[in-house]
């Protein structure tokens, strides 16, 4: 299963860095090394998305998913310092399971979160719609601040 993480991209390709290619390369070797340990017993695992700066594969287990996050150019210190102040709160964020910012386990730091779905407000085309999603983000915005 962790085997198919890894992606070879092609080395002339210039829109990659060489830290998103190492990391790309060796993702599902990573993977395993991090969720290994935590007994989640995953069934299935796909690359979710893919920037220079931040790779995320979902893991999926029988009854839930979750969120691996690498940064192979800087680091997650300030989403992780994000997460950890949210978590005691009702708010829809995701819930930091895991994470190493000292990159003593991989050459990156990371953190595992819990999944939750949707899609970006972007792929939202009817403007009643758009209207709609934009209060609930201004409501849940104000909560926080609370």
């Amino acid at each position: 299963m962790w085997e198919s993480l890894n992606q070879y991209i092609d080395p002339e390709d210039a829109s990659y860095s060489d830290a998103r290619r190492g990391a790309l390369a060796h993702l599902g070797d990573y993977a395993a090394q991090i969720v290994g340990p935590l007994n989640l017993r995953p069934r299935a695992a796909a690359l979710h998305s893919s920037s220079n700066t931040r790779i995320e594969a979902r893991i999926s287990t029988a009854s839930s998913h979750i969120l691996l996050v690498l940064a192979p150019e800087g680091d997650l210190a300030a989403e992780v310092a994000w997460l950890r102040a949210l978590n005691s709160t009702t708010l829809p964020v995701p819930r930091l399971i895991a994470h190493d910012l000292s990159l003593s386990a991989i050459p990156f730091s990371y953190a595992i979160e819990s999944y939750i779905s949707g899609a970006p407000l972007d792929w939202v085309a009817e403007a009643p719609r758009v209207r709609v999603l934009a209060r609930q983000v201004g409501r849940t915005l104000r909560r926080s601040h609370q």
